[in-house]
Order: structure tokens, then sequence, then C-alpha cells
């Protein structure tokens, strides 16, 4: 019944995070490499920021399929 809002939501969290991993991966590319740690947490934080894009793709796609499936009940019925 919602599922254009459903995706909708997502795909601006999708553009959140997208800008979220591009401001980290630009931070990293000025930053001098001489300590590691600040290389060590953009690094994660990309890393993360990749998980994080399954996830919202996982919602986008596969939850509305789930929701519509529960809502029409079991097969046969």
């Amino acid at each position: 019944e919602h599922t254009l809002r459903w995706q909708g939501g997502w795909l601006f969290w999708f553009a959140v995070t997208l800008s979220f991993a591009w401001s980290y991966f630009a931070l990293g590319r000025h930053l001098k490499a001489s300590p590691p740690w600040p290389a060590l947490a953009i690094g994660l934080a990309l890393v993360a920021a990749a998980v994080d894009l399954v996830g919202v793709l996982v919602n986008m796609t596969v939850l509305p399929e789930l929701a519509q499936a529960l809502v029409a009940g079991p097969a046969g019925a």
C-alpha cells in the first residue's frame, strides 16, 4: 500500500549514505599519511557505509515484496 513512500524514504537514505561516504573519502585524500589512525578510521567509515548501502538496498527491494506477500496471506488461501 505504501511501497512507493517506503522506497522513496530509503532512496533518500541511500543518497545520505553516499554523501557520508564521499565526505570521508574526500577528507582522507587531504590528510597527511604520517599517523596511520586517521586512514584506519576513514577506511572503517567507508566499510560501514558499504554495509549500510547493502541494508538500504535490501530495505528498498526485498521488504516491500515481503510485506505484499504478508498482506496477501498464504498461497492458496
